[in-house]
């Protein structure tokens, strides 16, 4: 079990009425070979095991699947039946074409943000072509620069004295 960040809950509040995910599409020519995208996407659930669980709302925490699929090949993309409550947090769609591919890949957005599915995007080239890195995961919320801040975002305007002079009940 991975419990969940302060930040994670707040996209996970209405998970009955939306899913909040993020989608990226690529166009890959000539076409990607799956089997290295295969061991790509198990580096990077060796790396970051929560992509390869499930979203459990009582528990605000990620669960390991016992079996799962994360990389499908499909002749129209649908993401419909996708539910990061049931299934992994990342999920890749392949549709062939004659010379290309294109692949639409969605990441839970209550696992990560805009930046975390970009890093996710570069991770996955990085282990598909074989490049060496050093990584580390860390997700740690004291990098946002509004968590820092001690102060209040938006300061209490200060109070301006006024002298009040009454004279028969006139105000001067």
């Amino acid at each position: 079990m991975y419990p969940a960040l302060e930040l994670d809950l707040l996209e996970a509040l209405d998970l009955s009425i939306r899913q909040p995910v993020l989608y990226f599409q690529l166009r890959i020519q000539p076409c990607i070979c799956i089997n290295k995208l295969s061991q790509a996407v198990s580096q990077c659930i060796d790396f970051m095991p929560q992509w390869a669980c499930r979203y459990d709302e009582s528990s605000h925490a990620w669960l390991p699947l016992t079996s799962y699929t994360i990389i499908d090949e499909v002749d129209d993309f649908d993401f419909s039946s996708w539910d990061i409550t049931k299934h992994p947090q990342l999920q890749i769609q392949i549709q062939h074409a004659q010379g290309y591919d294109d692949l639409r890949i969605g990441c839970s957005h209550v696992l990560c943000d805009g930046n975390g599915a970009m890093q996710l995007l570069y991770l996955l080239c990085h282990f598909y072509n074989k490049d060496s890195i050093t990584v580390q995961n860390e997700r740690n919320l004291s990098s946002l620069s509004f968590i820092k801040t001690k102060k209040p975002i938006h300061k209490k305007p200060k109070a301006v004295p006024i002298k009040l002079n009454i004279i028969d009940n006139e105000y001067t």
